[in-house]
């Protein structure tokens, strides 16, 4: 890939519009990329507005099939996904995709969407945009960062940038996030979160295969959940088998069938809460199968804790 020195000898390069001299060389970026590619002339690289759209799109369509079209996450998703890689606008971060010297913080881009969604006052959006690489941070670090002077004032630099190349950053209309029920908020925020990473993860894995030749990944069969919880109940008829304690069996045997007894129950918000080696991620499973036999239902919805 071209290196700096050959970047001075012209005067455009992977969209880039060189001003001055070999000394204090300015950069304006034509175009802004998300992800790199395999080709030298960035021919087959990703756009940042096409990769913007693609993950709020996704992460929104994601919310819907789960909660339904009346659910206000449909729209926090898409805002979500506009604004997760706002900080690639950054110079220092186009100076980096194209293999240009550049110290590290220069790179950093999770945090001005977030601070973005903050200034907005959604903390449901920011948190998760914040989150998106590393995790769900906590709020004393969240706050650290959308509370960042330098981070609010390089945003004010980068934002009209953005919203020329996306003009849906433009449009977007982010409304604060409302007072209410803490433990809804929070699990909708770890919802929220888990809509949008799998829309970035998909949208830049199918960018890869498509750099690499590799044909799109198969679309998933329908899951056959009353077979599969027939395999897991044999699976954990075997492991109790190699269990030698009979009290260690007879105590997780019972947490599977209180966990099967309430899958039976309304539809709602779930919680068990079990010691370290009591079954509990099998009896999980198992409620969740049960409950989508059951009740001939969609798939309970079980948020990343973190990524």
């Amino acid at each position: 890939m071209a290196g700096e020195e050959q970047l001075r000898d012209e005067s455009t390069w992977f969209g880039i519009r060189k001003h001055g001299g070999s000394v204090g060389v300015t950069f304006n970026f034509v175009e802004n990329f998300a992800h790199s590619g395999q080709k030298t002339d960035g021919s087959d690289w990703q756009p940042l507005n096409a990769h913007l759209r693609a993950v709020a799109a996704l992460a929104e369509r994601f919310a819907r099939e789960s909660f339904g079209d009346a659910s206000p996450l449909g729209d926090l998703a898409r805002a979500a996904g506009l604004l997760h890689d706002l900080g690639k606008y950054r110079v220092g971060f186009q100076r980096h995709i194209r293999d240009l010297a550049v110290a590290r913080p220069e790179t950093y881009h999770k945090q001005f969407g977030a601070v973005e969604a903050a200034l907005s006052r959604n903390a449901q959006v920011s948190f998760v945009v914040q989150g998106h690489h590393g995790g769900l941070p906590d709020s004393a670090d969240w706050e650290n960062v959308w509370r960042n002077g330098e981070y609010q004032r390089e945003l004010a630099t980068i934002r009209p940038i953005a919203e020329r190349d996306c003009p849906e950053l433009a449009a977007l209309k982010l409304l604060p996030s409302q007072a209410g029920d803490l433990r809804k908020q929070e699990f909708e925020t770890r919802l929220l979160f888990s809509c949008l990473v799998d829309a970035d993860w998909s949208d830049t894995a199918a960018h890869e295969r498509a750099c690499l030749g590799l044909p799109p990944f198969a679309t998933a069969q329908p899951p056959e959940f009353s077979t599969w919880l027939e395999n897991l109940r044999q699976f954990v008829a075997n492991c109790a088998q190699n269990c030698p304690e009979q009290s260690m069996r007879d105590i997780r045997a019972e947490i599977l069938c209180a966990s099967l007894n309430a899958a039976e129950t309304s539809p709602g918000f779930f919680s068990l809460t079990v010691p370290t080696g009591g079954g509990k991620t099998l009896s999980s499973v198992a409620f969740a199968l049960r409950h989508i036999e059951f009740h001939n239902a969609g798939a309970p919805k079980l948020p990343f804790r973190r990524i």
